[in-house]
């Protein structure tokens, strides 16, 4: 990270292996000491960890990789929490990166397979905040307390909404020592939101990512500029992070959403308004 510096591409790789469930029996790993990254690739904690996933097979190969790289093997994983209440409809999971002595990059998790996870992400068009949102805040000032130097947040999916959350509501210090906010395909927020103060203090640290025929990541109102990246899958697909392209260590992005994809969005976005 010293020879190049973090860039989005490093945000999805990392917001992808918050989808790994990290063996919790690993204390360096729900606490604040932190575990190599590369120190977890064993075979017996596999079932465990990539068992249920939305993309089992890819994440196992992302995994690989990166426990390989000379980019992220050294990166130590940390504060590691999963939580789940059916009965509050709260899905939530996230996992900080100590990447330098000075840089962190605090990850939360998209929806996973769970229904609660869908009923939850289907509750942010009427209700605000959501248990997850809450949630996010809390983490990121634990996380902030833990962790001495500059912050980066980010996510996929719900993720990336908890990402943009959790920095427009947590404290003005810590919003000082945010750097960069990552939402990949992310939804936004009721119009009232977005109007808001608190959301464009942090608006021009926003960094948002959405394939060309994005579905998830236009629901609700959007203000945020964003960049489009070329996926090599179609329609709802194009959410599966596996599938936008990369190109020369950044991502491979074109001009502008697919008229379909536009045409769709302001349907739905209509619809959830009413």
């Amino acid at each position: 990270f010293t020879q190049k510096e973090f860039n989005g591409v490093d945000s999805l790789i990392l917001s992808c292996l918050s989808y790994i469930n990290f063996p919790t029996n690993i204390e360096q790993v729900t606490s604040w000491e932190g575990v190599r990254l590369a120190d977890l690739y064993l075979a017996e904690y596999f079932e465990e960890m990539f068992n249920k996933l939305w993309s089992e097979q890819e994440s196992l190969q992302l995994f690989a990789a990166v426990c390989a790289s000379p980019r992220f093997r050294n990166v130590k994983a940390m504060g590691y929490t999963n939580q789940f209440d059916s009965t509050k409809e709260k899905q939530f999971c996230a996992i900080t990166f100590k990447l330098t002595d000075s840089l962190y990059y605090i990850a939360f998790r998209g929806t996973d397979s769970s229904l609660t996870g869908w009923k939850e992400d289907f509750n942010m068009a009427f209700s605000y905040p959501v248990p997850a949102q809450l949630e996010a805040v809390s983490y990121l000032f634990k996380a902030s307390l833990k962790c001495d130097g500059t912050l980066l947040v980010g996510g996929h999916s719900k993720g990336g909404n908890l990402a943009v959350y959790s920095a427009m509501n947590c404290d003005m210090v810590i919003q000082r020592r945010l750097k960069r906010i990552y939402s990949h395909d992310g939804p936004g927020f009721v119009q009232s939101v977005l109007d808001s103060s608190c959301f464009n203090i942090i608006k021009p640290k926003i960094d948002k990512t959405l394939p060309q025929s994005s579905i998830v990541g236009m629901l609700l109102e959007h203000q945020e500029d964003f960049k489009v990246v070329k996926s090599n899958r179609s329609s709802i697909w194009q959410h599966d992070p596996f599938s936008w392209e990369v190109k020369d260590g950044d991502f491979n992005y074109i001009k502008k959403l697919s008229a379909d994809a536009r045409y769709f969005d302001q349907t739905l976005n209509t619809w959830i308004r009413s």
